[in-house]
């Protein structure tokens, strides 16, 4: 009888180290490993003496699991063809306003998911996209588990941030493939009309796309900005384009968007053009987005003005270009919520709220 005790308490004891090392939150040390029965133990105490782990292995059955709180694996796991490794991103605050970052992060988290989603859904890659879909639907989860874990009073729950590596493709998924999107977004120091204060100029950019031809070319201007040589315009313009036309790769390469810096004199007079600028495209062909700062010159003389640009296309004009995007995911260790199966519905004389009620098997969040 006493050597069938003892093998029942050697056997517990190994059951709750294996526990603790499949969960990772236990260092083995040799010494607390009980002996086997018949062996003198080397270490003396008494012999029904718990292992050190007993206490905090307690605490954390107390709380639901990664795997029973959002299932097996981790969203950065979902990722298979994905690299997920331990990064060096900020430490997430430790105060009172800690649910509220949490919850933050989350729906950052699936704003990112559904920007990807998208892009994959313009590239044809169903599986991609449904794996996106599900992230952005466990982040919305995961938000709405900690608000409800901040409103009963639990504490913050473990968490902890990972380096995901997401292999993806340049492109702007809102634009189409003959849309070419301008931005003139401000002017800096640009130059004035002779004899005039810079405290009662009111300029305006006017842009010309030489595409299809030189006589159908594209223009337009921005509205005028009243008494500032550093306006703040952030006027969007749509060019058409046409990738395989003979002709706009000949604008691309050469002749790129021209520009003008005007005043508006007044109601009767003509406008005064006081610099001009070149952008040039060549490097759309390897980039979907260009921005950059446009030197004014006055027949040939910098006028130490800028103009700030940025040019926007669906996707490289030399075809999709991959993309690698390292971003900081947020992780849940557990949830001190548990999880149960909602209670079974009561039955309804109507048969449509009959057919609904039996088609809903979701669990709820008690």
């Amino acid at each position: 009888m006493e050597l069938a005790k003892r093998y029942y308490l050697t056997a517990k004891k190994l059951e709750s180290i294996a526990k603790a090392l499949k969960e990772g939150d236990f260092a083995p040390d040799i010494r607390s490993i009980p002996p086997p029965p018949g062996q003198t133990p080397q270490q003396s105490g008494p012999e029904d003496q718990p292992p050190l782990l007993s206490q905090d292995t307690s605490q954390e059955e107390d709380q639901a699991t990664p795997e029973a709180c959002w299932g097996p694996e981790t969203p950065c796991e979902q990722l298979e063809i994905r690299a997920c490794r331990p990064t060096d991103c900020p430490a997430l605050p430790q105060a009172e306003d800690t649910y509220t970052y949490l919850i933050d992060l989350f729906l950052q988290q699936q704003q990112r998911c559904l920007s990807y989603c998208q892009q994959f859904s313009h590239m044809g890659n169903i599986e991609e996209t449904t794996r996106f879909e599900e992230l952005a639907e466990t982040s919305v989860q995961h938000a709405e588990e900690l608000r409800e874990s901040q409103r009963r009073g639990y504490p913050v729950p473990k968490h902890h941030t990972e380096e995901c590596i997401i292999n993806t493709f340049k492109i702007n998924p809102d634009l189409t493939g003959n849309e070419l999107e301008l931005i003139i977004v401000r002017g800096i120091n640009l130059p004035a009309v002779t004899g005039a204060s810079s405290a009662h100029v009111d300029t305006i950019v006017r842009f010309e796309f030489q595409f299809p031809s030189l006589e159908e070319a594209q223009k337009d201007q921005t509205r005028p900005v009243k008494d500032s040589v550093n306006p703040v315009f952030n006027e969007h313009f749509k060019l058409f384009v046409k990738k395989d036309h003979r002709a706009f790769k000949r604008v691309i390469l050469s002749k790129g968007i021209k520009f003008e810096i005007l005043h508006k004199e007044g109601l009767f007079k003509t406008d005064k053009v006081v610099g001009s600028g070149q952008l040039k495209l060549d490097s759309l062909d390897t980039q979907c987005e260009i921005r950059q700062l446009i030197e004014v010159m006055n027949r040939r003389k910098a006028t130490g003005g800028h103009v700030e640009v940025q040019v926007r296309v669906r996707e490289p004009l030399g075809g999709p270009q991959p993309h690698t995007v390292s971003q900081c995911w947020l992780v849940l260790d557990s949830l001190p919520i548990p999880w149960a199966l909602p209670p079974k519905s009561r039955p309804q004389e109507d048969n449509t709220r009959k057919a609904s009620g039996s088609r809903s098997s979701a669990c709820l969040l008690l």
